[in-house]
């Protein structure tokens, strides 16, 4: 319950979003991430991955989320098409280009599961079924969050996997552990408040 009630207030407005800098990004994605390790109620300190908690959780990544509610709402626009304001839609560019994206990576989910064709070369498929078929493009979204959680969730695993069997033979002297390479002090920079 408390995703749905923090999540919805976190991310109310999202489908609309145009994040123009990597700061916005990486406040969105921490915020998202938090939100997350409260579920799995972890201590702040405790280090874990990303990856890990997404893994612990099934839930899709933030950069996902945002996907998602995107693919929704166009669903919601074709169903007002009388009413919305496709001229102002097209005119924003950045929100298409995105929007051109999250097809694209739909696809990438899709393409080995279903008889969709690639996006970029038959879009008035896409649109017959996101104006027609309103149920089945909402399962079509549910399935392509689904896949890229399972298909990240295989990807930790592989990697845990590798890491553990590199620990074992490093730990009875099969292989030399990879060199410590220290970090580098990098100076703070501080920019003006117009920055």
């Amino acid at each position: 319950s408390d995703l749905c009630l923090i999540g919805s207030r976190l991310l109310y407005g999202a489908e609309s979003w145009v994040l123009r800098d990597q700061r916005t990004k990486d406040f969105v994605h921490s915020a998202v991430m938090r939100l997350y390790r409260r579920l799995l109620k972890l201590a702040p300190e405790m280090p874990l991955h990303d990856d890990d908690i997404l893994h612990q959780l099934q839930l899709p990544s933030p950069s996902e989320l945002l996907r998602i509610a995107r693919l929704r709402y166009l669903g919601s626009l074709f169903a007002c098409n009388s009413v919305a304001s496709w001229g102002l839609l097209n005119q924003d560019q950045e929100w298409m280009s995105l929007i051109e994206d999250d097809f694209t990576w739909m696809y990438a989910q899709l393409k080995d599961s279903s008889d969709l064709l690639p996006p970029h070369q038959h879009l008035e498929q896409w649109f017959h079924i996101i104006k027609w078929h309103r149920s089945f493009w909402k399962r079509l979204i549910k399935r392509a969050s689904l896949h890229a959680i399972l298909q990240r969730s295989k990807h930790w695993q592989l990697v845990c996997f590798h890491r553990s069997v590199f620990d074992f033979l490093n730990s009875h002297g099969v292989c030399t552990p990879l060199p410590v390479i220290p970090a580098k002090d990098v100076a703070q920079v501080f920019g003006c408040m117009v920055c």
